[in-house]
């Protein structure tokens, strides 16, 4: 059991929210993913996370949050 905190450059839009998800199934996806941007799509707590490449709507990933 751990803790990492990432901090990236983003555009956010709508309220704050903390959510936990392994960093494994996170980074999986980044590799099929043949855009240069990505956007996280929450739609709360304890819901899971849609990821796809801005523009692409070719690929997209969902990754269910863990439990605390």
């Amino acid at each position: 059991m751990g803790k990492n905190t990432v901090t990236l450059d983003a555009v956010v839009k709508g309220e704050d929210l903390t959510v936990n998800f392994n960093h494994k199934y996170l980074s999986d996806c980044f590799q099929s993913i043949p855009s240069d941007s990505i956007s996280l799509q929450f739609n709360g707590p304890h819901k899971p996370l849609v990821i796809h490449g801005v523009g692409d709507s070719s690929f997209t990933y969902l990754v269910m949050p863990m439990n605390r």
